[in-house]
């Protein structure tokens, strides 16, 4: 593991820094997250057990020539693998959060996601922490590649807890709701999972074409929608009829 963090309040520097270990010296309630990926596993093993009340905006993959149409394929797919697992797993951690509203999962409405920020909150004390750099919430990230991190806490009524929560705030505004209690509770239908699929897939094509809720519309190029919801809509349609 190479993952060096930058503590700038000691003007510090550990090379091979634990980011588990530093980030939990001090107790937090929340974590604020901006991570280009992430995943179930690693939610539910390294957030859900230490912060009450978690929100994580996460990116869609930028490919290239055809990053529109696998950036839409990705947001469908993968929210439907996401909700499937919440379907076939209602006793997991994962699935309790979600629905009791503590854990919520937004993604890339527009502009690609690349920042990489995490600001953990213990609202009692009146405290924070914010590690800002390359790592991604994922293993790979934490354990094995070569990461940076520059690492600030102190009070929360510091002019730099302020900018961190600007940052968070800015990169929030350019997302929109990829799974929350909300949309959950409306994807479900008991004993029928591939409404269930159905729900996701619409809500999802709702949001690329026509949200009433600017705030939860997807904006890729309307031609390029076009095609690839003609497309898709035939090929979710056709086995459900």
């Amino acid at each position: 593991m190479t993952l060096q963090i930058l503590d700038r309040e000691k003007n510090k520097l550990y090379s091979d820094g634990n980011f588990w270990e530093l980030s939990r010296k001090e107790e937090n309630d929340c974590f604020y997250g901006v991570s280009f990926v992430s995943s179930i596993k690693f939610i539910e093993e390294k957030l859900l057990p230490f912060y009450q009340d978690i929100e994580l905006i996460l990116g869609l993959s930028d490919n290239g020539n055809n990053s529109i149409g696998q950036r839409m394929q990705e947001l469908m797919d993968k929210r439907v693998s996401w909700v499937n697992y919440v379907e076939n797993n209602l006793e997991s951690e994962f699935a309790k959060r979600i629905l009791d509203g503590s854990l919520r999962l937004r993604f890339t409405k527009d502009k690609l996601i690349h920042s990489k920020v995490y600001l953990m909150e213990n609202k009692e004390q009146n405290t924070y922490q914010c590690f800002t750099g390359s790592m991604n919430l994922t293993e790979t990230a934490v354990s094995k590649n070569f990461e940076q991190l520059i690492w600030d806490y102190g009070s929360k009524n510091d002019d730099l807890y302020q900018l961190y929560k600007q940052m968070y705030d800015d990169i929030k505004k350019n997302s929109a709701t990829y799974l929350d209690s909300k949309c959950l509770k409306g994807f479900l239908v008991k004993d029928n999972s591939k409404q269930t699929q159905l729900n996701v897939y619409t809500d999802s094509i709702n949001m690329l074409s026509n949200s009433a809720d600017t705030d939860e519309k997807v904006n890729f190029p309307s031609d390029e929608v076009k095609i690839y919801l003609n497309d898709t809509t035939k090929e979710i349609q056709t086995p459900c009829l």
